[in-house]
């Protein structure tokens, strides 16, 4: 048996070092940029371009390794194809965790010793979503390509440098603070600026240590794969009708491909333009992760804030944040469109994924800072009863039950045992070292301890990093005040003052899982009354993989019928707009007259990943029930569509201080009347007596 490929990070670096964001790495870190571009190639075994500019020739069959070109059919643990095969396909054993020979390949057994961890099921995958361990188990896996990225920039630099002797310190410094960087795709310039081009461009250029500028195939912007050579088991997924992603013809990854088996590349201006539409809401989403308030329940919190399905959780107990795992969601079906990151089985193969999973770390890393006491624990408390968490994952668990040290399979710590989510944390004594550590951002250094105020201070200046100020919309919503924005029913929490004339609106969206067999979404709407065009609100996506796929997890998931949750908050402006619009400023409105003005005029749909309408909704008194035929089958459609509305708050004594919400009302289902399938007729109370579902909404294809 070979040795595992141990999960280190950069550890041989001795020191720990920030991941910069990838516009910042090229513009102030050239030698670092160039290195992380030339190790990118490498490990893709992209050694045409390469050699190009290292001398392949001179090197060690040990530094060839090191850069896992492969001389031959080996399957090296650092080389591109197989990290990215960690994720889904082709559902084989990782190659940098060998099975030893009393471990099975079917994953946990009935005659396992007591206390002894369970074998990884290899033929289901290692991948966990919807789960608890979702954020620990993606933090190794982007942390074992930077280790990979960071072995073979050391290589090269030296490389490089054989004929500059007098450059090779600042290079072999590049080289060791070199950690893989990550793009924002909540940052404020996101809606203005869309993709970076170094995320996408065909050609990059690079510095090297003679001076000269090089233009050099940029490994960012897609993966050939090795050889040309397809991941086994690889399928074409179709939607009828629709479009087609030809995963099994297709020699690269692509991003919103044409419907073709050889498609001309990938369209960036559509991508672009999902994008910056979709560019507000993720911002809004991001910013209420931070909108727990120092009584939350350190399980619950952590539940609500890791995962989608938040099984601790009664419907009245959810701070209505949304969670980590479902912005995550949302992007990844934003970049893929008719693509490779919108298929869990896939995604890991376009490159664009460890920039996107690396900022969801970064994300992650910010949230443990200011709530350093919220963790997954051993279980959940509910109604004084202790109950463990259940969540079904890619590998078998004793038990079924999933613990903070539980292993984290394929990823095997320094001592050759597997990682555990305990270890994975920053700020914990019990955890293990990372070697890196974040850009600071807001005034927060995540690797630096901090008191409690410095916690709440650090909760406050994220949220406005991200845009919730909602004292700024309060104040010029003080000249309209309907009825429903004054005093709230609901007692204001201990310590907390309320902000005047002022509610957040929010959507919550329930769906199944594995509706439409693969990704998608549940987008909202809202005309516009001064262009009567439909404008975008937000989305709850489903990042699902196809029913004919090998995953374990998802085989469970799916025989349980999990349910998606997740939520989309009402624009403060939009709001602010149908108030005025409809005269309600300065005068007593009653609350269902308001509510009945918001819930107007919505719409969705349903939508999926590759742009193909699935079914829509439409709310307004005209619409009566769908007949039985024309709708989408119960089971399929969403469980539950609600509006609420909460009263926001902040610390008395700290006119800055961080919001929270409370006072959560409940203002009833939205699109009651069913979801339609496209071309089904509908029946009016008034107008027309029959019309496509594309009379209805405007066709949301990108």
């Amino acid at each position: 048996m070979s040795k595992p490929y141990l999960t280190t990070g950069r550890k041989t670096t001795g020191g720990v070092y920030p991941r910069l964001p990838i516009e910042t790495l090229q513009s102030s870190q050239p030698e670092q940029f160039t290195l992380f571009i030339l190790a990118f190639l490498a490990i893709q075994n992209r050694t045409d371009a390469l050699k190009k500019v290292v001398d392949l020739g001179s090197l060690t069959p040990s530094e060839a390794t090191r850069l896992a070109i492969n001389p031959g059919t080996s399957r090296l643990p650092n080389s591109y194809l197989e990290i990215a095969g960690i994720h889904g396909l082709p559902y084989e054993e990782y190659s940098g965790d060998p099975a030893s020979g009393d471990e099975k390949s079917s994953g946990y057994s009935a005659t396992q010793k007591e206390g002894s961890e369970p074998a990884p099921d290899r033929a289901g995958g290692y991948c966990n979503h919807g789960v608890v361990h979702f954020p620990t188990w993606h933090r190794l896996y982007v942390l074992l390509i930077e280790q990979a990225i960071g072995d073979a920039a050391e290589v090269i630099a030296n490389a490089l440098t054989k004929g500059f002797p007098n450059q090779r310190e600042t290079w072999n410094k590049a080289a060791t603070e070199l950690r893989f960087p990550y793009w924002d795709w909540a940052a404020e310039d996101v809606a203005i600026q869309g993709l970076p081009l170094v995320l996408y461009s065909e050609k990059v250029s690079i510095s090297l240590p003679s001076g000269i500028k090089q233009a050099i195939d940029n490994p960012l912007a897609y993966y050939p794969y090795d050889g040309g050579k397809v991941p086994s088991g690889a399928l074409d997924e179709h939607v009828v009708p629709g479009a087609t992603a030809f995963f099994s013809k297709w020699k690269r990854s692509y991003r919103h491909a044409d419907s073709s088996p050889t498609p001309s590349g990938d369209n960036i201006e559509r991508l672009n333009r999902v994008l910056r539409d979709s560019a507000r809401d993720v911002r809004d989403k991001v910013a209420r992760l931070f909108t727990f308030d120092e009584s939350v329940d350190p399980a619950r919190g952590w539940d609500e804030f890791s995962n989608r399905t938040a099984e601790s959780l009664k419907k009245e107990e959810f701070y209505n944040t949304g969670s980590l795992e479902g912005v995550h969601e949302t992007v990844h079906l934003i970049l893929g469109g008719n693509g490779h990151m919108s298929d869990p089985d896939y995604t890991a193969f376009d490159p664009i994924f460890w920039f996107h999973h690396s900022n969801v770390d970064r994300l992650f890393s910010l949230w443990e800072y200011c709530y350093k006491d919220c963790w997954m624990g051993d279980g959940y408390v509910r109604d004084n009863q202790k109950y463990p968490w259940t969540q079904s994952v890619g590998a078998d668990l004793k038990d079924g039950w999933e613990l903070p040290n539980n292993p984290l399979a394929p990823f095997r710590t320094r001592e050759g045992e597997y990682w555990t989510s305990e270890q994975t944390r920053f700020l914990d004594e019990s955890a293990y070292p990372k070697y890196y550590t974040y850009q600071e951002v807001a005034g927060v250094k995540i690797e630096e301890d901090a008191s409690p105020e410095q916690r709440v201070a650090a909760r406050a200046a994220l949220q406005r990093y991200y845009g919730l100020q909602p004292f700024n919309t309060a104040e010029s919503l003080v000249a309209l005040a309907p009825n429903l924005f004054r005093t709230p029913s609901a007692p204001v929490p201990d310590g907390q003052v309320a902000i005047p004339n002022y509610r957040e609106f929010v959507v919550v969206a329930k769906l199944p899982e594995h509706a439409f067999n693969g990704s998608y979404s549940f987008t909202l709407y809202r005309k516009s009354g001064e262009t009567h065009k439909d404008e975008i609100i937000g989305s709850v996506s489903v990042f699902a993989r196809p029913d004919h796929s090998a995953c374990a997890g998802c085989i469970k998931r799916r025989d349980a019928g999990t349910i998606v949750r997740g939520v989309i908050p009402i624009p403060r402006t939009m709001v602010a707009s149908i108030v005025q619009s409809r005269g309600f400023q300065g005068r007593e409105v009653g609350e269902d007259e308001l509510i009945e003005e918001i819930r107007r005029g919505l719409t969705g749909v349903l939508v999926d990943a590759r742009g193909s309408e699935l079914a829509k909704a439409q709310n307004g008194e005209w619409l009566e029930s769908l007949l039985e035929t024309r709708a989408i089958p119960r089971h399929i459609a969403p469980q539950k569509i609600v509006l609420l509305s909460a009263a926001v708050s902040h610390p008395g004594n700290q006119m800055d201080g961080p919001v929270s919400f409370f006072d959560w009302k409940h203002h009833g289902d939205i699109f009651s009347g069913g979801w339609r399938k496209c071309g089904a007729p509908i029946r009016r109370s008034r107008g027309p007596t029959a019309a496509s579902c594309l009379d209805a909404v405007a066709c949301v294809i990108a």
